[in-house]
């Protein structure tokens, strides 16, 4: 590592930490399963919604339904890091909606503390790791968006706006995570799985054409590994084996032909 970034690397912990007594090597982001479909490890909890809510007196309306209480958003919030990322996405859009609308109050002292965490968080990538794909990159710089957004918020003293802008430049953050990672792989292998099963028990359908990632065979042969792949990939995940998770799942995602989101 180069002294200035070295530099710049114990400059931002101690601006961050303060008092704690991380050593440098736990400061520093790492990249897991480079060599297949890699995955951010940072070296600080990424802030949650549940570390800036504080309860309301009153319930608010959620997404337009029937109203919810602070508890209920967070459960909710929860929840949408085990779905699909696109089901995920959006349950959370609603949850901010509903959180700018009141249905719970937000702790500044807590918000600048998030902001502090998430600006860390993306010094820490910008130092240590200089070329991501995309499935890293383009979270980073969403997360970089939110932040200059939560700037302009904070500058215009819209406070929840600034802690919703925080929240969402941590949210993006966490799907560069090993976690968030390895689900992608699965649902994506899930998917073109569940697609060719029904393409090969299809009757009368032509095999199609192309190369066999695993090194060739039938297609029944391939469904097969691909499908002790996804199984191992989803034990890896429940035992939070991510990296493991990971590999099976690119491997297995390698053996259908899909491309992960």
């Amino acid at each position: 590592m180069k002294t200035t970034e070295r530099a710049v690397c114990v400059a931002v912990a101690a601006v961050f930490l303060g008092g704690c007594h991380e050593t440098l090597t736990q400061l520093e982001p790492q990249l897991i399963a480079p060599a297949t479909h890699p995955a951010l490890v940072f070296s600080r909890s990424l802030p949650e919604l549940g570390d800036i809510v504080r309860g309301a007196d009153q319930p608010a309306d959620f997404a337009g339904g029937p109203v919810v209480s602070p508890e209920s958003l967070l459960s909710r919030w929860d929840a949408s890091w085990d779905r699909g990322a696109g089901e995920g996405r959006a349950l959370r859009e609603a949850i901010y909606r509903a959180v700018a609308s009141g249905a719970a109050e937000l702790d500044q002292a807590a918000t600048r503390s998030m902001m502090d965490a998430v600006r860390q968080a993306v010094v820490e990538v910008g130092v240590r790791v200089r070329v991501l794909p995309p499935h890293l990159a383009g979270p980073l710089d969403d997360a970089r968006g939110f932040m200059d957004e939560a700037k302009r918020a904070r500058d215009a003293g819209d406070t929840p706006g600034w802690a919703l802008a925080g929240l969402r430049a941590a949210d993006a953050l966490r799907e560069t995570t090993p976690r968030r990672v390895a689900l992608r792989l699965l649902a994506a292998a899930e998917e073109a799985m569940a697609g060719d099963a029904a393409t090969v028990a299809s009757p009368g359908t032509e095999e199609a054409g192309g190369d066999d990632p695993a090194g060739g065979g039938d297609d029944a042969g391939r469904l097969t590994r691909a499908d002790e792949l996804i199984r191992w990939t989803r034990a890896a995940i429940a035992s939070g084996d991510y990296e493991r998770a990971i590999q099976r799942g690119y491997y297995a995602c390698r053996l259908l032909g899909a491309v992960p989101e």
